[in-house]
């Protein structure tokens, strides 16, 4: 994670939820062990209505950008990202439905003809009438 000096705002982009926070750094946590240093940091979120929401970096899942540049140049990223997977989806999606059909060789129909009816017989073995026979 990124250093952030206190009193700074910073652009948070949740990998859960879809949109963009602009949160106020409150508080940096620096814990010193043997294994190492550790920096979470305590922001503070201003909601619509004016209430404020304390939130843990450590309890967070996204990015955190410190340039709005970034965090626009980040989200459209992610846009053009899934805007090109659903593309892609419903071009499969079309090629599925819309497969090439195979052509099939339709052979002529046998024509029967006497004065009342005339019969066809199809190249199946199917016949059916046709009613007033064929035109003059």
């Amino acid at each position: 994670m990124d250093i952030f000096e206190v009193g700074s705002k910073v652009w948070f982009v949740d990998e859960n939820k879809p949109g963009v926070k602009h949160l106020l750094v409150t508080e940096e946590i620096v814990k010193k062990n043997l294994n190492g240093v550790s920096r979470d940091y305590l922001f503070r979120l201003t909601t619509s209505s004016g209430n404020s929401k304390d939130m843990l970096s450590k309890n967070m899942t996204g990015e955190f950008f410190t340039e709005r540049k970034e965090a626009f140049d980040f989200m459209l990223s992610q846009a053009t990202t899934a805007i090109n997977k659903m593309l892609d989806m419903a071009e499969i999606k079309d090629k599925k439905v819309h497969k090439p059909q195979e052509t099939m060789e339709i052979e002529p129909a046998s024509v029967i003809e006497n004065e009342e009816e005339t019969i066809i017989e199809l190249p199946n073995g199917q016949k059916a009438k046709l009613k007033g026979g064929f035109p003059q």
